[in-house]
C-alpha cells in the first residue's frame, strides 16, 4: 500500500475539520489506519512530509497499532524502528518542534518500550537518560518521557504478568530514574525542575517510598522547591500522589511529611489564598486527615485552615470538604466519643456547616451529599449543641426572609433527633412563630416560606404529636399544596412532608379523619400532583391506611388504591398492607404478570420493577400457592440471564420460612453461582452482592444446618470477607455476626459447643488476617468487636472450647504468621494483650489498632500493583476440614437440612 504524500497532507488536514470533507478523511483514515500492517507505511510517511498535522496523525496511527502489530515485524525492521524513533526525538528536540507533536513521538516510544522492554532493548535507560542530559531542551523532555512512562505502565491493560514485568523493570532502575530526575533539581531551569518534579509525582503513586529517604523528600520538595511559587502546583501534585496511595499508612515518614509541609505553608500563609493551589490545598489536607482511620488528627492548624476553605470553596471541591469532615467525625465521635480537634473549633465548624448546609433531597438537592452533610453535623451536634442552636435562631430571626436563610433552615431539618423533648419544643416553637411571621407578609418569597414549613413539620413528627394545633395547619397548608397549579417545586416538599407526617402520625391522621378527607378528594390530587410523585404519594397513603383500626372502613381504602395504582412500583406499596382476604386476587394478578416477565422484549427497568413487586408479595404472603412457579420462573431467569435479582427473590424465600427449600437452592443456585463468582473479584459484581444476601438467609436457619453445610457456606463466607469490594466484605460479616448471635439465643449446649469446637480457632484466624490485609479497615470496628464477642465467649466458661492459654497461643501464631517482621517477644505481648482485653472492647481495639499500624509501618512494600494483589487474593484455599467435605459433598444437597444433634455429634 502506497500514499500520495500530498495527498496524504490533504487528508490530515480535512481529519480535523467538521466537514463532510472532514468525514470522508476519517472514514479513509481510519479504515487504513486501524490495520497494524500499516506500520511501516505510516513510519515512511512520516518522514516524508513536514507538514505537522501528517506527522501527528502518523504517530497516533503508529502508538495505536503498536502492541498489535509489533510482533509481526521481523527483527531487523524493529530494530531499525527503534532507532529511528530514538534518534528522532533528539533531533525533535533538537530543532524544537512543536511540544504538541515532540509529546506524541514520546508516546510511541512508550509503547514500543512496553512490548520490547527490558529483555528486547536492555540498554535503553541508561541510553536515553545519557543523552538526555546533553541540553536543556533534551533534559526537559527526558523527565516528562520517564514520567509518561511509569504512567502508562502503571494505566495499561497488559497481562498482569507483562505488567509485572515492566514494574519490575521500572523497579530495579528507579535509582537511575530518580538519579535523574534529582539532577534536575540542580540546574536552576524553572521548566527542567518543574518537569522534574511532575515525572516524581508519576513514580511517587507507586514506588517504594523506601527507595528516597523522607529527609531528601521533605528537603527537596519542600525546603527548596516550595517557596518558589512556580513549583507550588507540582509540588503538592506529588504530595497528593504519595497519600492517594492504596492503604498508606500514618507511618513517621508520613507524619514528617505531614508536619513539614504545614511548616512550609505556615511560612506564607498567602499560598493558602492562591486559586490555581486551593483544590490541590483542600484535596493534599483532605487525604492527610482522613488517611490511616484519621491518625494524623487531632492537628489544630489544618482544622482551622479546612475550616476557612468551608466557607469559600465551591460546590464540587464542598463536596470533597464535607467528605473529610464526616469521615473524621464519623472516626472520633462515634468510635471513640472523643473530637478530633481544640474544643475552640466545634461552634465554628458547626457554624459553617450550616451556612453551607446541602440541599435535601425535597428541595432538588443530592441525597447522598444531604445524608453526608446531615449526619456530620447531627454527631457534631451530639457533643455540644446550645450555642449554635442559638446561632441558628438568630439567623431566622429576621425583619424579612431571604434565600440566605435556606441553608439554616436545611440544618434545623437535618438534625432533627439530636434535641431533648423540651430543648426540641422550644427550638421548634421559636421557629414555627418565625415562619408563620414570614407567611403573614405574603410575598414573592411566600413559596419558600411554605415548602420551609413543611420541611421542618415533617422532620418533627415527636413535636407535631404533642402539638396538634402546627400539625392541623400543616395538613391544611398541604392540601393547598396537592391542588396548587404550576408549582412542582412545592409540591415536591409538600408530598416528601406529607409521606413522612403519615409514617410519623398516622394513627391520629386516622382517629382525626384527615384520611377520610384525603379519599374523597385522591381524584383530585392525582389529577393535580405531578404523576412522578405519585409513587411517594401513594407511600404516604399507606401508611395510613395500615394504621386504620375500623377493618371495614379500611377494606374499602385498599380497594380504593388498588383501583387507582396505574404502576408496577404502586402497585408494589399496597401489597404490605393487604390482609389474607386479598391473597387469591393477587394470586391471580400475579399469575397473569408472569407472561409479562417471561416476554423477550420486556426492559431491564420493567423486569426490576417486577421482581420488586415479585419480592413482596412474597414477604406478604410467603405460603402462597404459587411458591413453586415463583421458584422455577426465578431459576429460569437466573440461568438464562445471570439477574442478579433472581438471588434476592430467593433471599426472600427463604427468610420468609420456607427452610425445605434450602436443599434445592443450595445445589442448583448456591454452588454454581460460587463457582461464577470466585472466578475473579471483578466481573458479576451485582450477582456477588446478591448471593451473600441469600448466603445470610441461610445462616438464618443455621440450628437446621448440619456441619457439612455450615462448612461450605463458612467457606462461602471467608471469602466474602476477603474480598476487596466493601459492601461484599462488609455483608459477609453481617453473616459472621449473625451466626454468633443465634449461638448466643441457642439454648442446645451441645449444638454450640460442636459448633465452636469446630469453628472458633478458624474464625479467630480470619478475622484476624482480615484486619492486617490493608483492604477493610472500614470494619475495622466491627471486627474488633466481633474478636470481642468470640474472647467473650470462651472466657464465660458457658462452652467448652479451648482454655485461656490456648487462645493466646492461636492468636500467637496467626500474628506471627502475617508479621514475621515483628520481635517474637513483642507479638506474645500483643497476644497475650488482645486476649486478656475480654469484656473490655475499647481497650481490645486500641491493642489491635496500635499493633496493626506498628506492624505495617515494618512492611516493605512490593512492586506489584493492586491487580496483582487481587489476583494473589483468589488463591482462597479451604481448611482440611473443608476440603474433606468438599471432595464427598453430594450433588442434591438433600443433606444441608439436618437435626438439632448433627453438631453434638
Amino acid at each position: 500500500m502506497t500514499f500520495d504524500i500530498a495527498q496524504f497532507e490533504t487528508l490530515a488536514h480535512n481529519f480535523y475539520e467538521s466537514t463532510s470533507e472532514g468525514d470522508e478523511a476519517r472514514n479513509t483514515i481510519m479504515s487504513i489506519g486501524a490495520d497494524p500492517s500499516t506500520l511501516l507505511l505510516f513510519h515512511s510517511i512520516l518522514h516524508q512530509t513536514t507538514s505537522h498535522e501528517a506527522r501527528f496523525l502518523c504517530l497516533n496511527i503508529i502508538s495505536s497499532n503498536i502492541q498489535n502489530g509489533w510482533p509481526a515485524l521481523m527483527d531487523h525492521q524493529r530494530n531499525l524502528l527503534k532507532g529511528d524513533f530514538f534518534q528522532m526525538i533528539f533531533q525533535w528536540v533538537h530543532e524544537e518542534v512543536p511540544t504538541l507533536l515532540l509529546r506524541q513521538l514520546d508516546l510511541v516510544l512508550v509503547q514500543i518500550l512496553i512490548v520490547e522492554w527490558p529483555q528486547g532493548w536492555p540498554s535503553f535507560l541508561h541510553d536515553f537518560i545519557f543523552t538526555s542530559k546533553s541540553t536543556p531542551s533534551a533534559m526537559v523532555n527526558g523527565v516528562y518521557f520517564l514520567g509518561l512512562l511509569s504512567d502508562q505502565v502503571r494505566n495499561s491493560s497488559l497481562l498482569s504478568i507483562r505488567k509485572s514485568e515492566l514494574f519490575s523493570a521500572l523497579y530495579d532502575n528507579f535509582q537511575m530514574i530518580y538519579a535523574f530526575i534529582n539532577h534536575t533539581f540542580s540546574t536552576g531551569n524553572q521548566k527542567i525542575q518543574n518537569e522534574g518534579l511532575i515525572a516524581l509525582s508519576e513514580y511517587f503513586q507507586w514506588i517504594d517510598l523506601k527507595l528516597i529517604p523522607t529527609d531528601q523528600i521533605c528537603e527537596i520538595i519542600l525546603g527548596q522547591l516550595m517557596p518558589n511559587p512556580v513549583f507550588r502546583p507540582a509540588v503538592l501534585r506529588c504530595i497528593i500522589s504519595i497519600v492517594s496511595r492504596e492503604n498508606i499508612i500514618a507511618s513517621p515518614s508520613i507524619i514528617q511529611l505531614f508536619q513539614e509541609l504545614i511548616t512550609a505553608v505556615s511560612s506564607e500563609l498567602s499560598m493558602l489564598e492562591d486559586d490555581e493551589l486551593i483544590p490541590m490545598f483542600v484535596e493534599v489536607f483532605s487525604k492527610f486527615v482522613c488517611l490511616d482511620r484519621c491518625a494524623l488528627m487531632p492537628n489544630d492548624t489544618v482544622t482551622q485552615w479546612m475550616i476557612e476553605y468551608t466557607k469559600i470553596v465551591d460546590e464540587d471541591l464542598l463536596c470533597d470538604i464535607i467528605s473529610m469532615w464526616h469521615s473524621l467525625t464519623k472516626c472520633y465521635i462515634f468510635d471513640a466519643q472523643s473530637l478530633p480537634f481544640s474544643s475552640q473549633f466545634l461552634v465554628p465548624l458547626q457554624y459553617v456547616l450550616c451556612s453551607r448546609m446541602a440541599k435535601p433531597f425535597e428541595f432538588g438537592g443530592n441525597r447522598s451529599f444531604f445524608e453526608e452533610c446531615s449526619e456530620t453535623l447531627v454527631l457534631l451536634f451530639k457533643m455540644h449543641r446550645a450555642q449554635s442552636l442559638s446561632i441558628i435562631v438568630q439567623k431566622l430571626d429576621v425583619p424579612r426572609f431571604t434565600p440566605d436563610m435556606m441553608p439554616w433552615i436545611y440544618s434545623v431539618g437535618a438534625v432533627s433527633g439530636v434535641c431533648e423533648v423540651e430543648e426540641e419544643r422550644s427550638l421548634l416553637t421559636t421557629i414555627f412563630n418565625i415562619l408563620l411571621r414570614f407567611s403573614q407578609a405574603n410575598d414573592e418569597s411566600i413559596t419558600s416560606v411554605i415548602a420551609s414549613f413543611f420541611y421542618i413539620a415533617s422532620q418533627y413528627t415527636r413535636y407535631l404529636k404533642s402539638n396538634l394545633q402546627i400539625l392541623d395547619l400543616a395538613l391544611r397548608k398541604l392540601v393547598d399544596a396537592f391542588v396548587a397549579k404550576n408549582n412542582q417545586p412545592l409540591q415536591l416538599v409538600a408530598v416528601n412532608a406529607f409521606k413522612k407526617i403519615a409514617i410519623g402520625c398516622g394513627p391520629i391522621l386516622v382517629e382525626t379523619g384527615y384520611a377520610q378527607r384525603l379519599f374523597e378528594q385522591f381524584n383530585d390530587f392525582l389529577m393535580n400532583i405531578p404523576s412522578e410523585m405519585h409513587l411517594t404519594f401513594f407511600e404516604g397513603i399507606t401508611h395510613i391506611v395500615r394504621h386504620c383500626v375500623n377493618q371495614a372502613q379500611k377494606q374499602t381504602m385498599i380497594i380504593s388504591l388498588f383501583e387507582k395504582a396505574n404502576t408496577v412500583q404502586i402497585l408494589t406499596e399496597l401489597i404490605p398492607i393487604v390482609n389474607e382476604s386479598f391473597k387469591a386476587p393477587l394470586e391471580n394478578l400475579m399469575r397473569s404478570i408472569f407472561q409479562q416477565f417471561v416476554n423477550p422484549e420486556i426492559s431491564e427497568d420493567d423486569k426490576e420493577a417486577l421482581y420488586e413487586l415479585f419480592g413482596r408479595f412474597l414477604e406478604t404472603f410467603p405460603n402462597t400457592m404459587l411458591l413453586n412457579d415463583f421458584i422455577q420462573l426465578f431459576m429460569n431467569d437466573f440461568t438464562a440471564n445471570k439477574s442478579a435479582l433472581a438471588l434476592n427473590c430467593f433471599a426472600i424465600i427463604v427468610n420468609s420460612g420456607n427452610r425445605d427449600v434450602i436443599p434445592m437452592l443450595y445445589s442448583n443456585i448456591l454452588m454454581p453461582t460460587f463457582s461464577l463468582i470466585s472466578e475473579d473479584y471483578v466481573n458479576y459484581p451485582d450477582i456477588r452482592q446478591n448471593f451473600f444476601l441469600l448466603v445470610h438467609s441461610f445462616f438464618n436457619f443455621f440450628n437446621f444446618l448440619d456441619t457439612d453445610a455450615i462448612t461450605v457456606l463458612l467457606h462461602y463466607t471467608f471469602f466474602g470477607l476477603k474480598h476487596p469490594q466493601p459492601q461484599t466484605s462488609e455483608m459477609s460479616m453481617n453473616c459472621i455476626s449473625n451466626v454468633l448471635c443465634q449461638l448466643d439465643k441457642n439454648e442446645d449446649a451441645e449444638f454450640v459447643n460442636g459448633f465452636y469446637q469446630i469453628f472458633y480457632e478458624q474464625l479467630m484466624n480470619e478475622l484476624i488476617a482480615l484486619l492486617f490485609d490493608g483492604l477493610h479497615s472500614a470494619l475495622f470496628s466491627q471486627i474488633t468487636h466481633t474478636i470481642g464477642h468470640l474472647l467473650s465467649i470462651a472466657e464465660s466458661g458457658k462452652i467448652m472450647v479451648l482454655n485461656q492459654n490456648q487462645i493466646i497461643d492461636v492468636v500467637f501464631r496467626k500474628l506471627r504468621t502475617i508479621c514475621p517482621e515483628c520481635n517474637e517477644e513483642e507479638v506474645g505481648l500483643v497476644a497475650n494483650d488482645i486476649v486478656n482485653s475480654a469484656g473490655n472492647n475499647g481497650k481490645l481495639r486500641q491493642v489491635l489498632s496500635d499493633f496493626v499500624i506498628a506492624s505495617r509501618q515494618l512492611q516493605t512494600p512490593g512492586s506489584s500493583n493492586v491487580e496483582d494483589d487481587l489476583l494473589e487474593l483468589r488463591e482462597i484455599s479451604p481448611a482440611p476440614l473443608e476440603l474433606e467435605f468438599l471432595k464427598t459433598i453430594a450433588d442434591d444437597g438433600s443433606h444441608l437440612v439436618a437435626n438439632d444433634s448433627d453438631l453434638a455429634d
